[in-house]
């Protein structure tokens, strides 16, 4: 699907197929915006793009074969109460997908919050200002409130039989700037065959924070300077 142009508002999702690739005309150009409430009328949450979600994760469709480029999302007049649900893109269960060339703004919660992650790459993704209402964040990120990027295998459902299958490999981050976090520039928490490639991260409160069950984590040609604590 090709969107020229223009500023696009939207009131509810946009419900996303496998199969289906969303491109712009650019950065800042094709722009698709989230609206609702006021300043003191808030309303209920929604991300731009999402998938269809069964009453479990277990049983939610696989959403493969997507590439995601040249446009921005922008949150900044949807006026939310802190929720989970306001992020840029919410898909569950994503295979072989690319996001390039992308900017996310002032999204209410996480900006690229696609979770179960596996053979896709994440290339010059812009998130600024994201997360307003206290959540974290998904590459150039700045101002975001908790992490830049984030990447984690889903501890919370490891260990059921129904989800065995859900612990994806390989992520590649390229490109990437991440800059004036709350908490870390890059985070990986339980991660398989994660690469982090050419990024920066600096003036964030950690510069890469590697935890928990973690195996093969590369990082390549990285620079990580002035952050509040550890590099």
């Amino acid at each position: 699907i090709f969107i020229p142009k223009g500023e696009y508002y939207f009131n509810k999702p946009i419900v996303w197929k496998s199969n289906v690739s969303l491109r712009g005309e650019g950065i800042d150009i094709t722009v698709l915006k989230s609206f609702g409430g006021t300043v003191e009328t808030h309303v209920k949450g929604y991300p731009v793009i999402e998938a269809f979600k069964a009453d479990t994760i277990a049983n939610t469709p696989k959403t493969n074969n997507c590439k995601f480029s040249d446009f921005t999302i922008d949150g900044s007049e949807l006026h939310v109460d802190p929720c989970v649900e306001a992020k840029g893109m919410f898909i569950i269960r994503m295979e072989n997908c690319v996001w390039r060339d992308i900017k996310f703004k002032s999204t209410g919660s996480t900006a690229l919050g696609c979770d179960f992650i596996g053979n896709s790459v994440i290339d010059h993704v812009i998130c600024e200002n994201c997360g307003r209402s206290g959540y974290y964040v998904g590459c150039i990120t700045t101002g975001c409130y908790n992490y830049g990027i984030f990447i984690e295998t889903q501890e919370l459902f490891r260990g059921k039989d129904e989800l065995k299958d859900f612990e994806k490999r390989g992520v590649i981050i390229s490109n990437c700037i991440s800059h004036d976090c709350v908490k870390s520039g890059f985070g990986i928490k339980g991660g398989y065959d994660i690469s982090l490639n050419n990024c920066i991260s600096y003036n964030n409160k950690y510069g890469i924070e590697l935890g928990l069950d973690l195996n093969n984590i590369q990082i390549n040609d990285c620079l990580v300077q002035e952050n509040l604590s550890h590099g």
